[in-house]
């Protein structure tokens, strides 16, 4: 069984908003990282994994 206590949702920037929509909803589930520069979705991909507390990791 999940609760949302056991949810942790990582999203990287990208070019069309997103950023400044995942800022303003201020959950704590959600963490933003926003490199000053796009890097490619191997490096957002592997920054994600390494910040992750999580067990187990989805990807979509």
């Amino acid at each position: 069984m999940q609760d949302m206590d056991s949810l942790e949702i990582l999203v990287d920037g990208s070019t069309d908003g997103t950023a400044g929509q995942v800022a303003a909803l201020a959950d704590l589930c959600i963490l933003l990282n926003v490199f000053p520069e796009n890097r490619g979705a191997c490096v957002a991909l592997n920054d994600a994994i390494r910040r992750s507390r999580g067990r187990f990791i989805g990807h979509w």
